[in-house]
């Protein structure tokens, strides 16, 4: 049986000597029909253009800022039936896709995640500090808790993730508000994940489909302050853009005040580790709502529907959709 063509998508900023590491792993893949697509998100273009077609990959620039922006450019310009991202600072091992590709043999998947090592050293030759290991399993929204897996990070990380191109049409894409570069700044895998699963489509995850990644550097009172609101922020979103799902939100933070175990994910001893004081945590935990509004307002605004799968529900799509259409005019 032949396998699905695929295209790996990597967003780049600015980072042209970790870029140049990542495709020199993409070439090494063990997989047939591969093609690689690199996103510059700037303003214009650098060097990345150079490293880009230096290693046989398409180059585009999205001058819209914002991750989840590049990876929608992205996607538009792939004509391939599956897409593979990763970030521009990872790299892959050979066997990436071919370990992970046949389990859209399942025709309920619509996304696979993978395994990420996270390696203390630029060029990971040390062995791994810590993992991000979400096992062998297809999840649907049948699956016990896909509520929390998906919402909070127990699902698959947005540096090892592929996914069906029809998937990304019948979920309206990445929402633009999520993502590095974006006003809300985090967890634009996650809330695909949800709204892939909440559609009805299922996501398998596979140990041996591994990704390398440096470890996260050590980050400033500002950006500890906006990854402890970033919780705020999707807690927000979900209660009001999804309000099926209220109980499911509920007993969710519920179990996060108990600090009850979850076996999809490892705790830290201390609420957020030891990020900020208890008295700015609560502070950015305070801040996440209005966050959340502000981008969502900004957005109806602009007359960028991205992110209209959410708002569907509270009947906001519609008259926004009708605002866009009433701008193209």
């Amino acid at each position: 049986m032949a396998l699905p063509s695929c295209t790996v998508v990597v967003c780049t900023r600015r980072r042209p000597k970790e870029l140049s590491r990542c495709l020199e792993s993409l070439q090494k893949l063990r997989y047939p029909q591969v093609s690689v697509l690199v996103i510059e998100n700037d303003a214009s273009s650098t060097e990345a253009e150079e490293i880009a077609r230096s290693y046989d990959a398409q180059y585009h620039l999205c001058t819209r800022r914002g991750l989840s922006a590049a990876r929608n450019f992205g996607v538009r310009l792939c004509n391939t039936e599956l897409i593979a991202f990763i970030d521009d600072d990872a790299t892959c091992d050979p066997d990436w896709l071919s370990q992970a590709v046949p389990l859209f043999g399942d025709p309920a998947v619509f996304a696979v995640t993978g395994k990420i090592l996270f390696h203390a050293d630029g060029n990971f030759f040390s062995p791994a500090a810590h993992e991000f290991d979400p096992g062998d399993r297809i999840v649907s929204n049948q699956t016990s808790d896909w509520f929390g897996m998906a919402n909070f990070g127990g699902l698959g990380l947005g540096s090892n993730f592929l996914i069906r191109k029809s998937a990304w049409h019948r979920i309206g894409g990445f929402d633009e508000r999520l993502g590095r570069g974006s006003p809300l700044h985090c967890s634009e895998e996650n809330d695909f994940l949800f709204r892939l699963l909440d559609a009805g489509m299922s996501v398998a995850t596979r140990s041996q489909a591994i990704v390398r990644h440096p470890t996260p550097k050590p980050c400033s009172a500002e950006e500890a302050t906006r990854s402890i609101a970033s919780a705020t922020v999707m807690v927000s979103m979900l209660g009001i853009e999804h309000p099926r799902h209220l109980l499911r939100l509920a007993k969710y933070l519920w179990g996060a005040v108990v600090r009850k175990p979850q076996p999809w994910r490892e705790r830290p001893a201390h609420l957020f580790g030891n990020m900020a004081s208890r008295k700015t945590v609560y502070a950015a935990l305070a801040r996440g709502p209005f966050i959340y509004l502000s981008a969502t307002l900004n957005q109806i605004r602009l007359g960028t529907p991205h992110f209209l799968a959410g708002l569907s529900e509270s009947g906001l799509a519609d008259r926004v959709s009708e605002s866009a259409d009433v701008r193209a005019s």
